[in-house]
């Protein structure tokens, strides 16, 4: 799976006062990873976001090398998968610890 590869940037867009970006910065926090943030409008257009989401209109957007993950639930998943020896924001079972992020 070519995620764990951490020689990949992560590049946040996002913009500061989005709750949805937030609960993927603290996430990011959480898990120790290093990332770049670029600061985005707050409603459309966004002309250097859109080429690169095909016009997805929502924020935040993560970028991990060539791969842009549009979903804040998706983005928590490919957090977990880039380090999975921190606990997981998600849980299989009841036992399982998992973090709780917002």
């Amino acid at each position: 799976d070519g995620i764990t590869n951490m020689s990949k940037e992560l590049i946040l867009y996002h913009y500061p006062q989005s709750p949805f970006a937030e609960k993927v910065r603290t996430a990011m926090g959480l898990k120790n990873l290093k990332w770049f943030s670029v600061i985005t409008n707050r409603i459309p257009p966004r002309p250097h976001l859109d080429v690169l989401t095909g016009g997805y209109r929502r924020i935040p957007v993560l970028q991990v090398g060539a791969d842009m993950y549009c979903d804040t639930h998706l983005i928590l998943r490919t957090l977990d998968r880039l380090r999975p020896e921190s606990p997981s924001f998600f849980s299989n079972s009841l036992t399982q610890p998992v973090l709780v992020v917002g």
